[in-house]
């Protein structure tokens, strides 16, 4: 079985590959040594009976598999194999919300029209191989290939369900990097200094690189919304959205920088810069000692040697009248320009910007990576 074609737009799914089927006839035995030894001979499908199967969910038309000169086995024993083969072409719709780690589902529902189930029975070969010996695909992996039988309005069905997962490293590569590393070098524009003047102009360059980037990435993208929109369309799109917030932050930011000092500046914005810059309250002035340093003289004796007269013999008091302060030091705070301001937005547009993006990218990429790794039921 070779899997050729999995149209996600037009839900076409088509394999190449033989369908073998056995019975025994018991018209056609006989006795090989009546034969010259001969066990085995090669008729052709119009000369004998055939289930006459019928692909019921073809995509083109229902007619029967095979023709007239389709080559058939017949054995001695009454043995007869049958192996059709063609391109089978079925509508199978495509679930693509992983996209593009997704896993399709896809079957063949065979039936002989015409015969009720008590006319004709069959079973599957227990031998028949799970995943299947399929050629390799460049765009699609055959994970899981099985068989099962049912019936429908008293006729038997036989379906071949196949199951097989879309190789999307190449869309890693193509798609999701260079959609996320646009995104971060767009970031940039905050680390661009106000007085260069290109801020603008850098941001818009990098919108419309970004959405031309997008048309190209769109062409890759599943056009299918059925049973859910892929979640690379979301990430994508968000992608764009987060690249025009990012210039009305950018012109924010430059208007902030060219405001003049007359401008009232509110006590957050004030806050939120001396906390991100780091600035601090200065603190200025002659520093007072300590109470504890300061000692109280109340009274003190006079040396003998240094008495310039007897009547100066004895005791003086000397009253202090100053008494230890606390520390009473001037407080100055540090002034907030315009510009200091800006340079927090720029801080804070930054942080938000690289938050946003990593979580969305983050979720969305495990989502797709964890959930599109599951086999459908």
């Amino acid at each position: 079985m070779t899997l050729k074609e999995f149209d996600v737009q037009m839900s076409r799914f088509a394999v190449s590959g033989f369908l073998t089927s056995s019975w025994t006839d018991r018209r056609l035995e006989w006795l090989p040594s009546d034969h010259n030894g001969i066990s085995s001979l090669q008729l052709y499908q119009g000369d004998i009976w055939t289930p006459g199967f019928v692909l019921w969910n073809s995509d083109t038309s229902l007619t029967s598999m095979g023709y007239d000169n389709t080559p058939v086995r017949a054995y001695s024993n009454g043995l007869i194999v049958w192996s059709p083969g063609q391109v089978f072409v079925t509508s199978c719709d495509a679930d693509v919300t992983y996209f593009p780690f997704d896993i399709q589902r896809c079957a063949m529902d065979f039936t002989p029209h015409g015969y009720k189930m008590d006319e004709i029975n069959m079973t599957i070969d227990e031998t028949f191989p799970s995943k299947g010996e399929s050629t390799l695909n460049t765009m699609w992996e055959v994970r899981q290939t099985k068989m099962f039988l049912t019936d429908m309005n008293n006729e038997l069905m036989l379906h071949v369900s196949v199951t097989f997962s879309r190789r999307g490293l190449i869309f890693v590569l193509i798609l999701i990097l260079p959609v996320v590393l646009m995104s971060l070098v767009n970031l940039a524009v905050f680390f661009i200094p106000v007085e260069e003047g290109n801020r603008v102009d850098f941001s818009t360059t990098m919108l419309l690189t970004i959405s031309v980037a997008m048309t190209v990435v769109g062409g890759y993208l599943p056009e299918s919304s059925l049973p859910q929109i892929s979640l690379m369309c979301y990430m994508v799109s968000i992608h764009v959205f987060i690249s025009m917030l990012v210039m009305v932050f950018t012109v924010k930011s430059v208007q902030i920088y060219h405001r003049t000092e007359t401008d009232e500046m509110s006590t957050m914005s004030k806050f939120l810069t001396k906390v991100l810059l780091g600035k601090r309250r200065e603190k200025i002035g002659i520093k007072t000692p300590n109470k504890e340093d300061i000692t109280e003289v109340k009274e003190f004796e006079r040396p003998k040697w240094i008495i310039s007269s007897p009547d100066d013999i004895g005791k003086d008091e000397v009253k202090i009248d100053n008494r230890a302060e606390d520390d009473t030091n001037q407080i100055n705070d540090v002034s907030v320009t315009w510009k200091d301001v800006g340079s927090t937005f720029d801080r804070l547009s930054f942080i938000f910007f690289i938050l946003l993006i990593g979580i969305l990218d983050l979720v969305t990429i495990s989502m797709v990576f964890l959930k599109g790794g599951k086999t459908p039921l």
